[in-house]
């Protein structure tokens, strides 16, 4: 990557300053953690890992790795018969970020495996970055699955929250905070059936997981946002998101990044096609800074003109008249996408 207002490449960090947070249910039956020790064994065999699960898994016969386990929350639940795991993530997240001894982490899930060590990369801000955006000590490295862009999809201050890696200080910050409560993810009453511009929905969503994330890590940083609902979009949320996002989080392409996802990942066609490309962030970012009226001008003709053409208007917009005609036709919908999708009940935050 160029200098500039981009994040650059200084070199893999050497596995001796990796700890690896390896978090969520382990999924025993599947062999999903075996398969993700296996993989960090062989591709980073210096790293310090730690597995952080739940007090009810069997973590008998795991070797190379410290294991603890957290009491496990519950989840919030949605109107839409979602379950959101954020409170779950955090807790087992947070855990094995504050048992890490190394000064770089790579936080990872059960059910992503490494492919290579690609993501280990250290960073350092572009030179063009104003001081009061560069809101880490180095930019965080995180996979372009699902770094949302607005361009594609109306969703603002949307890191992937899947796996990161950056220096463990900047990691606990942005984990760390006051916990989740429902009045924070969800809003009060049932959701609009307005199909005007609504790109989440039947939901009470007040925000997204990763934008709750992000949201409460400005919050302490003394940057205030407030979001109506995930897919609300202002000028200056706009242009603050891209500013803050594409300076601080460095994005690999999700086919580079070295990381094997859970199949149920790559069936969603329309989820694939909103997120950022990397090579296509210094020029989304640049303008972000020099030219923000133009950047929102695309974000805000996507939204409200060329939503027609856009999939995920369609799944929100199916989601939204299935509702209205039938709530339980909605719900078998629904659970037989799901299925068709290979999601699971037990989610691995």
């Amino acid at each position: 990557m160029s200098a500039g207002y981009s994040p650059v490449d200084e070199g893999l960090v050497p596995d001796s300053d990796i700890s690896i947070v390896v978090q969520g249910p382990l999924q025993r039956n599947g062999g999903e953690i075996r398969r993700c020790l296996s993989a960090i064994a062989r591709h980073l065999p210096g790293a310090e890992v730690i597995v952080s699960t739940w007090e009810t898994e069997d973590v008998a016969g795991l070797v190379g790795c410290r294991v603890l386990q957290s009491p496990e929350p519950s989840g919030i639940y949605d109107i839409s018969g979602n379950t959101i795991n954020l409170p779950r993530q955090v807790v087992s997240t947070l855990a094995g970020l504050e048992a890490a001894t190394r000064p770089w982490v790579l936080k990872t899930r059960v059910d992503v495996p490494l492919a290579s060590r690609a993501m280990t990369l250290a960073t350092r801000y572009g030179e063009a970055v104003p001081l009061e955006y560069r809101l880490f000590r180095r930019p965080v490295v995180v996979p372009s699955l699902f770094t949302r862009n607005p361009a594609r999809v109306p969703f603002l201050f949307h890191p992937s929250d899947i796996v990161q890696f950056g220096l463990r200080a900047d990691l606990l910050e942005f984990w760390g905070g006051p916990p989740f409560l429902k009045a924070d993810l969800l809003i009060a009453g049932r959701p609009s059936l307005n199909p005007f511009g609504n790109y989440v929905g039947f939901t009470q969503q007040r925000v997204v997981p990763e934008q709750a994330l992000m949201l409460r890590w400005l919050r302490q940083r003394g940057i205030e946002v407030t979001l109506s609902r995930p897919d609300a979009l202002t000028r200056r949320n706009a242009t603050l998101s891209e500013r803050i996002l594409l300076s601080n989080f460095r994005i690999l392409n999700a086919e580079r990044a070295g990381l094997e996802y859970p199949a149920h990942f790559l069936r969603v066609l329309p989820a694939l096609k909103t997120v950022y490309r990397e090579e296509e962030v210094p020029m989304i970012v640049r303008d972000a800074y020099e030219r923000p009226w133009r950047r929102f001008t695309i974000i805000w003709l996507r939204k409200y003109v060329l939503w027609l053409a856009t999939p995920s208007w369609y799944v929100a917009t199916g989601n939204l008249l299935l509702r209205s005609i039938s709530p339980r036709l909605a719900e078998y919908a629904r659970a037989a996408y799901r299925r068709v999708l290979g999601f699971r009940r037990d989610a691995t935050h």
